[in-house]
Parts: structure tokens; sequence; C-alpha cells
């Protein structure tokens, strides 16, 4: 058939995409940024979703560490 054995190796075992990253976009008063972008590197394999509150999150990332980086129109 066309189904294959689990991966032995760790480097290929390593590239599930499982995590998840959330969190808030606001400015230094507190006040939510909705119309902020999320740029997350190395980039997950889903676009960042940005609610009306600022509350961000996306999925399938790669296990590891992350940079986020919001930007906004009048920010920076």
């Amino acid at each position: 058939g066309n189904v294959g054995p689990w991966p032995d190796e760790p480097a290929t075992a390593a590239q599930l995409h499982r995590g998840l990253v959330s969190g808030a976009i606001t400015d230094n008063r507190g006040v939510a940024l909705a119309q902020a972008t999320v740029t997350i590197e190395p980039a997950s394999l889903t676009q960042p979703v940005i609610h009306r509150e600022g509350a961000f999150h996306t999925w399938l990332v790669a296990a590891g560490s992350h940079t986020v980086t919001p930007a906004a129109s009048g920010f920076g």
C-alpha cells in the first residue's frame, strides 16, 4: 500500500508542525491594535489570524524558538 512506517530519524520526526502561537497586540496604553499584522519566524504553515480585540493565533508551528514581530500603521 501507500502507507509507510513512522520516521525513525529525529530530524525527520522533528519536522512535524503541531504547535500553536498566540498573543495579543496592544499599544503602550493596552488598547488593542486590530489592524496590526504579525510575522512569525520561522513561519508556520498557516497565516496568523488577528481578531478585532488584537488577539492573534496561528497553528501548525514547528517545535523550537520563534520570533514574533507585530506591525501596525503609525507604530514602529
